[in-house]
């Protein structure tokens, strides 16, 4: 007849597979609506509706049915668990990220502290080579007149090592750029 045992398994079969893709909620309105459908398509389709089934078909398509519906929320239980546990794994790769942010940002910081400390070594390498021109060409420029031979040879030297001071600080400097 039409309520066969084949069609009960194909029914609890494709019930148990509507459980393992979806969450119970989603189950449930699955179900009401194909429910809903079948039994207008059912209407539809026979002219007079036809006897009930025999009362052992019957119960044992309730049995069945309410095995299902025993079985949904283990189901969905297992598959809210694997959720959770997903959900944990994407936290501790997370943290994972932020700890290596965190890490890559301390170098950087460090990165910029010994940036700061070659610029301010760099201008004061640079200064003092200046300095020393600037004063000693100064001193010659003012005082070239009354300046002995020796304070002027001296004055010169001074000079002489602030440039040749210069040149190796740029000749370091543009070897290390072309690196």
């Amino acid at each position: 007849n039409n309520f066969s045992l084949g069609w009960l398994t194909n029914f609890n079969v494709g019930v148990l597979i509507t459980i393992l893709l979806f969450d119970w909620v989603s189950f449930i309105i699955i179900e009401v609506i194909g429910i809903c459908l079948g039994s207008a398509i059912f209407i539809l389709t026979y002219e007079t509706l036809p006897s009930l089934p025999v009362h052992e078909n019957l119960s044992l398509f309730f049995y069945l049915l309410f095995c299902i519906l025993i079985l949904a929320p283990i189901f969905s239980r297992n598959k809210e668990q694997f959720n959770i546990k997903s959900l944990k794994d994407k936290d501790v790769l997370n943290q994972a990220l932020e700890a290596k942010v965190a890490k890559r940002t301390e170098e950087l910081t460090k990165a910029l502290a010994v940036k700061d400390e070659f610029l301010n070594n760099i201008s004061h390498e640079i200064r003092t080579p200046i300095m020393a021109f600037s004063s000693a060409a100064d001193v010659l420029e003012t005082s070239w007149d009354n300046l002995k031979q020796e304070d002027r040879h001296k004055a010169v030297m001074i000079v002489a090592s602030a440039a040749r001071r210069m040149k190796n600080l740029s000749m370091h400097l543009i070897g290390a750029v072309k690196l």
